[in-house]
């Protein structure tokens, strides 16, 4: 079996090609990982996104309920309900003179 040809390319590769040929390579392989870094940066930001819409959402809830809970006449309604008090009558009410 006759080796010439195989010697004769091999012989004419240079070392500057195969340099090249390795580089594109890795610049390859390194474009494809950097891709998939951000494809998973980009799910983690919809996530945390999704997360803040849910904690802005229950926020707003929270105010409504407090601003509700907190409202004069439920107030009220809540210390007649719950503790039985009541408001005094004008005989009771002992006013100090300064």
């Amino acid at each position: 079996m006759d080796w010439l040809p195989l010697k004769v390319v091999l012989a004419s590769i240079r070392p500057g090609l195969v340099a090249l040929v390795f580089a594109v390579f890795c610049s390859a392989v390194a474009v494809a990982y950097v891709a998939h870094l951000n494809r998973q940066a980009f799910n983690q930001y919809q996530a945390e996104l999704n997360r803040k819409n849910k904690t802005q959402e229950e926020w707003g809830q929270l105010l409504l309920q407090y601003s509700t809970l907190t409202a004069h006449g439920q107030i009220e309604r809540q210390a007649v309900k719950r503790l039985g008090m009541e408001m005094p009558h004008k005989d009771k009410v002992i006013l100090v003179e300064p």
